[in-house]
């Protein structure tokens, strides 16, 4: 049994490699954003859950800190959850020749 966390596991596709995930037997931790909606979906697959939002950076920080005391480390972190772009890429000009 491996240890794994799931950002973004509370629904949609994180909710389904959570629960692949599980029903491999897998120790299952899922992060995600809505408390009742988290809650809600780890009782479904029996396994735990944390909550908070990853775009803000101190609460990813504070949360990264708080699973790696309570869990340990993940052998199967899975990143699901979508981000959205802090810094627009520098424009680049592409050069013929």
């Amino acid at each position: 049994m491996k240890l794994a966390f799931v950002s973004g596991g509370s629904r949609g596709l994180g909710k389904e490699v959570a629960k692949a995930l599980a029903k491999q037997g897998h120790r299952v931790v899922i992060i995600g954003k809505d408390e009742n909606r988290a809650s809600a979906t780890a009782t479904e697959l029996s396994c735990e859950y944390e909550c908070a939002d990853l775009e803000d950076q101190t609460q990813a920080r504070t949360l990264a800190e708080t699973m790696l005391a309570k869990y340990g480390v993940p052998q199967v972190p899975i990143w699901v959850a979508p981000m959205r772009r802090v810094a627009q890429p520098k424009e680049r000009k592409l050069q013929s020749g």
